[in-house]
């Protein structure tokens, strides 16, 4: 070995002998079981996060599954309005058509033609 070398190790031999072999050995300990520790953490608060999206998901699944019902029900609703519009149209326009062609008004029979009024 080089002197330098021998140097640090006698330094280092020194320093354990006079703090003893108990504070040594805990920062021996915890230089080597940090990175561990901190990866057991950050694996925990990644888990923890993990389960939020899964929850995030699941809820959305629900909302998604609320909004496609109302959608058919929906769907359902408007079949009726438009059955519903339909008849309507049919309705005001058998009406107009009455209206236009009643010749038993007095209105109607003033602007009508003699050629118009049926026989």
């Amino acid at each position: 070995m080089s002197p330098d070398q021998l140097t640090i190790l006698t330094a280092v031999m020194t320093l354990i002998s006079q703090l003893g072999a108990a504070p040594m050995a805990i920062l021996l300990v915890s230089l080597f079981l940090s990175p561990w520790l901190i990866l057991v953490l950050v694996s925990i608060a990644q888990h923890r996060r993990f389960e939020a999206v899964v929850k995030m998901y699941e809820n959305n699944y629900i909302q998604t599954e609320g909004i496609k019902a109302l959608t058919e029900g929906y769907s359902e609703m408007t079949k009726g309005y438009r059955e519903l519009v339909q008849w309507t149209t049919a309705e005001v326009t058998e009406a107009k058509e009455i209206a236009l062609n009643n010749m038993h008004c007095p209105i109607v029979r003033k602007h009508a033609r003699p050629k118009d009024i049926p026989a």
